[in-house]
Formats: structure tokens, sequence, C-alpha cells
């Protein structure tokens, strides 16, 4: 069979985190370069965290990833990782509960990206989720299990844009990016303060990139950085 490794989290991934990206499974290339965050997925989402003006120099407090498999494996292997789908869930949670800081009655925020990611959500929760999860979906959930909620907003896979790269235009392609502009930006402002709730600020960036002008010259942008690969 494909290669796999179990990966644990290392570096500063659970200090002080400002925000929880939660994800299916890591690329094996995080044991060759052993820098999670350096593969095209993660480049990608930084980007999008700089297209919402956040400054380049903390994209990384917002990069404390946990996995729903924590077992390394090459990018498109879908078919060897999905048994594993839920083999973990009780150690994914005590990675969440190891990262979540309660402040007053909710923690930082967590974006789950991908759909096996919102499949996980409503296994591991279904006690608190009622509704199938899909691309920007809003859900407070109790993770810490003390009363104390915890935001979660479903997004896309990082790496789902990128499979447009460099093709022509079509409505999906800008609806893909519209639906991660969104949610880099709700990301951002929720880790860094905002008087709104998750669910003003979500509402305002939907009509925010929705009219924006600057999307067209961003697909094009991200064109020319990512086709090499794609």
């Amino acid at each position: 069979g494909k290669q796999m490794i179990f990966k644990l989290p290392f570096g500063l991934s659970m200090a002080n985190a400002k925000s929880i990206q939660l994800l299916h499974f890591p690329p094996i290339e995080a044991f060759v370069y052993m820098d999670y965050i350096f593969s095209p997925t993660n480049r990608h989402w930084e980007n999008l965290l700089g297209y919402n003006n956040f400054d380049h120099f903390q994209f990384a407090e917002l990069e404390s990833i946990v996995d729903c498999v924590p077992l390394a494996a090459p990018g498109a292997d879908n078919t060897g990782i999905n048994p594993f789908n839920f083999s973990f869930t009780p150690y994914v949670k005590k990675m969440l509960q190891a990262r979540l800081i309660p402040a007053g009655q909710t923690t930082q925020s967590v974006i789950a990206c991908g759909g096996p990611v919102h499949e996980w959500l409503e296994n591991a929760f279904p006690d608190q989720i009622q509704t199938d999860l899909k691309t920007l979906s809003l859900i407070e959930l109790n993770i810490l299990d003390n009363g104390v909620k915890t935001p979660v907003l479903c997004a896309n896979h990082p790496s789902q844009y990128l499979y447009f790269v460099g093709k022509e235009y079509t409505p999906e392609k800008k609806e893909v990016l519209i639906q991660d502009l969104i949610a880099t930006g709700w990301q951002a402002k929720m880790a860094y303060g905002t008087d709104m709730s998750p669910s003003e600020l979500l509402s305002s960036l939907q009509t925010y990139w929705n009219n924006s002008p600057q999307v067209m010259k961003i697909m094009d942008q991200l064109d020319l950085e990512f086709n090499y690969k794609y």
C-alpha cells in the first residue's frame, strides 16, 4: 500500500494559538521539509489572508493545525485515508482542547476545512450539530465541556481552489475563490478583535467579497503564482 506516517504536532503549534485550522490529514511532504505550512495549500491560504489586509508577519499565528486523521499521506490519497476518518476522534478532541483558551464565554475560532472535516464534526458532535454542514456554515460548539463556546466556520479545503488555477474562468472558480476570501477574512478578524458577532462578521464579509471588483484581479494573480504546479 501507499506510505502513511503517524504525525504528532511539533514546534509552537500548541502555544497561544490565535485560531485553529481543522484539516483532514497532513501531506507526506511535511516529513521532507519538516514544515507543514510550506505546502502550496497553506501558502495559498496565507495569500488569501493577505488579500484581507492581514499582516504577513502574523500568518503563523493563525496556522495552528489539527488533523482529523493524523496520518501523513500523499496529497490525493483520500481513498487510503478515508477508512480512518473517525478512528482518531478522542485524540483529535484532545488536540483541540489543548489549544482552546477561554476568554469570557468563548474561545478562539476554528476553521473547518473541506467536506471530510465537516463530516467529522457531524460525527464527533452529533448532539450539538443538527443540520448538514456545508461551506460557510457557522456553528458554535462546546468543545471544552465547560459551557464555553467555540465559533466554528466551515470552509473549503485550501487546496480546492488550486485545481482551478491556470484553467479558464468559470462561475464555480469565482464562487470558490469568494468563499475562501470570506473564510480567511473571518478567521483573521475573529482572531484579532471585532465588535461584530461571528454571524454579523460573516454576513459583512459575504457582502464585501460578493461585490468586490478585486476578485477577478486576485484570480489572475493566483493563476500566475500557482500555475507551475497545477
